[in-house]
Order: structure tokens, then C-alpha cells, then sequence
């Protein structure tokens, strides 16, 4: 029986991730911080322990692989990201070393920086991030990949949605209402990927010996604008939406509010840094290392996907 210990295993992707393996028959460990107080998926191991490690290498102690999915998306400085994004991702790599287990760590599209349609982001690019989120995903994968004797995958997952996530959540509720709201240019690209999709891809990465020591960018091959996100948006809501323009001016004055309410210490949703994810002109990347050495292809659809994630977040009372 394959066997897999899970960091992160209570969030959006992890519980994904978790249902996954277990359904395909592995043995799966949830690693969690011993503080949380997240419920983890039924029917799997729990382990409470610190991002340490010393303590991790217990942890993973008889498992083949380890996906680490913890960290912060949102924190109110850049030494909290860097802590939670790169020092524990050393940590974890250090660990897995210790147990002999391969290591699926898994970063963001952020860590890459923008890049538009016409000049997509691939993974023998040059990284250049351009928010704290970013700068400590890129310090983590630097991280790992500097580990000695570490059999090592690294996957750079783009915009996910799917069910159970609040990230897009607001989207899907300003357009139930009959809006839909666009931050910047309406012609920035993106690149988006369903977390069903995302969670297959990460078990190849684990699975496939082609993937060690490579990184990779999973995501749906066909590239949106913001346009068309927001008219997919009102195909799902079953309305034409009422589309408002946020201007830059707008969006830098809700950043510096956001910056006065990191130091407060909040976790913002909008800082100066996010202000140059938003305003960079999207994140944009091919697929296609992927598809050749993992096997793999996101195959969701946008459509199908946000029907799928409305209809959770119905079920659920996310919405009304």
C-alpha cells in the first residue's frame, strides 16, 4: 500500500488532496500543527506536531511521500510569509531527507511573477515575483531544491477554484447579485486550474520518476482575460452581469489602507503588494512540461467547473 503524509491537509487543497489518496487506496497521514483546530478528513491518520524538523521526521517516519501544503496566503508582513512559505519548507525538506521520503512541495504561479498571454511564464524562466507572497514561495522552492540527498518535486499550482474554496468566493457572490467586479485591466490573462484537476496532477508529480528534481506549472491550458472570466461568471450566475472597472487609483488607495492595517496587524486582503499582482497584467503560463513529462492535462473545464463550485457553495450555504 502506498503511503503519504499530508502538511496542510485541513486546507482548500489539501482536503482534496487527502479524500483523493484515500479514495485510490493509499494510507494517508495529516500533519498538523498541534494549535489547530481544523477538523481533518474522516478516515485518516492525524498527527499533531510542529513545523519542526526534528519533530517532522517522526511524522513522516514510514511514509514514501510527503505533499507539503501548509503555509500563508495572506499575513501582515513579509517576515510572517517568509517564515510560514520558505523556513518551514526547509523545514519539512530537511525532514522528509530524514524519513527517506519524496518531497511533492507545492508553491504558486506566484513565484514565478506575471507574465501576459503573449509571453507566457514557463518553468526555465527567469523568477521575478512582485509581491511578498511571491518572494517567499520563490525563497521556499530555493529552499528545497538546495536540500542535499532530497528526492524532490515542485509544483507551481495558478489560480485554483473548485468547492470549498473562499477565494473566489466573493466573485460568485457579487455576481449572484448581479455584478461583477474587475480590478485593473479588463484584458490582464490568467491561467486557472479546478482542484480536482490540481489534485491529480500532484499525485503524478509523486508518482512519475520522470518528476523529480523538476518543477512544474499546473494549470488549464486555455488562458482567460478578466473579460471572460467575468462573462463565464454571468453564464454560471444565469444573468448578464453589471461589470464595474476598480481604477488603479482606487485599487492603490485600498492597498495603502491595507498597508496601515498589516501594521496594526491585521492580514489584509489588499496591500501594496497584492496592488502589483493586480496591476502586473496577469499571470499567464504553459502547461505543456507537464502534459509531456507527468502525463497529465487539466481536463475541467471553466463552465463545468464554476457550475460545479456554485453548486457546492449552494449545498453549503456559502450562498443564497
Amino acid at each position: 500500500m502506498k503511503a503519504a503524509s499530508v502538511t496542510g491537509a485541513t486546507g482548500f487543497i489539501g482536503r482534496h488532496l487527502v479524500e483523493r489518496l484515500a479514495a485510490l487506496g493509499w494510507q494517508v497521514r495529516a500533519v498538523q500543527r498541534p494549535e489547530s483546530r481544523a477538523a481533518a478528513p474522516a478516515g485518516v491518520e492525524v498527527v499533531r506536531t510542529p513545523l519542526r524538523a526534528d519533530a517532522l521526521s517522526a511524522a513522516f517516519d514510514g511514509t514514501g511521500v510527503v505533499f507539503h501544503l501548509a503555509g500563508l496566503t495572506a499575513a501582515p508582513s513579509a517576515a510572517a510569509y517568509h517564515q510560514a512559505n520558505a523556513v518551514a519548507a526547509g523545514e519539512v525538506a530537511c525532514a522528509c531527507r530524514a524519513a527517506g521520503a519524496r518531497l511533492v512541495h507545492v508553491s504558486s504561479q506566484a513565484a514565478a511573477g506575471p507574465a501576459p498571454a503573449s509571453h507566457p511564464a514557463t518553468e526555465a524562466g527567469e523568477p521575478r515575483p512582485c509581491s511578498a507572497y511571491g518572494i517567499s514561495k520563490l525563497a521556499g522552492e530555493r529552499i528545497v531544491q538546495g536540500t542535499e540527498g532530497l528526492e524532490w518535486t515542485i509544483a507551481r499550482p495558478v489560480a485554483v477554484y473548485g468547492p470549498g474554496d473562499r477565494g473566489f468566493l466573493p466573485l460568485f457572490r457579487l455576481a449572484r447579485a448581479g455584478f461583477s467586479v474587475i480590478p485593473g485591466s479588463p484584458w490582464a490573462c490568467y491561467t486557472l486550474l479546478h482542484v480536482r484537476d490540481l489534485v491529480e496532477g500532484l499525485i503524478a508529480a509523486a508518482e512519475r520518476p520522470e518528476a523529480v528534481g523538476e518543477v512544474f506549472f499546473l494549470g488549464h491550458p486555455v488562458i482567460r482575460t478578466a473579460r471572460s472570466l467575468a462573462a463565464a461568471l454571468g453564464r454560471t450566475a444565469g444573468r448578464p452581469l453589471r461589470t464595474v472597472i476598480v481604477p488603479r487609483p482606487v485599487l492603490y488607495a485600498a492597498a495603502l489602507a491595507g498597508d496601515l492595517g498589516a501594521r496594526l496587524g491585521l492580514s489584509p486582503a489588499l496591500d501594496r503588494s497584492k496592488y502589483r499582482e493586480l496591476t502586473a497584467g496577469g499571470f499567464a503560463c504553459e502547461v505543456g512540461k507537464a502534459r509531456r513529462l507527468l502525463q497529465w492535462e487539466a481536463c475541467i473545464d471553466l463552465e463545468e467547473g464554476f457550475a460545479e463550485t456554485v453548486e457546492w457553495y449552494l449545498e453549503n450555504g456559502w450562498l443564497r
